[in-house]
């Protein structure tokens, strides 16, 4: 889980509140289901700010491709879908997730051992 701080800013006051949810997607969720009636007015804004804390050993999305030499979220994507490509621990959907640091690693080091790195 990861906690995120969020303020929701209406024309004369804000609420600030912090609610834990595995993704962006579900804390807002969260948020508007933990928001009471404002009547009439209606929020001009909502600010979110939370950092999923990784453990070393793994790495997300932006880490894959990176490790994989700066592919598109797209390319990795259509990565997942290929067979031998490592497996996420966590899997959020578009090519989003998480992954064992090391697994990645390893794929890595058999596509430069068969001299094909993933291009973009």
């Amino acid at each position: 889980m990861i906690e995120w701080r969020v303020t929701v800013d209406y024309p004369d006051t804000s609420v600030s509140m912090v609610v834990y949810a595995p993704t962006l997607r579900e804390a807002t969720d969260l948020v508007y289901q933990r928001l009471s009636d404002p009547g009439p007015a209606r929020p001009l804004g909502l600010r979110v700010e939370g950092t999923p804390p990784l453990a070393p050993d793994l790495v997300d999305a932006a880490g894959v491709r990176a490790m994989l030499g700066g592919i598109s979220q797209h390319r990795l994507a259509r990565l997942q879908g290929e067979p031998g490509f490592p497996a996420p621990i966590r899997h959020y959907g578009g090519g989003r997730g998480i992954w064992a640091r090391a697994s990645i690693a390893e794929y890595v080091a058999r596509a430069v051992d068969r001299s094909t790195v993933p291009a973009d």
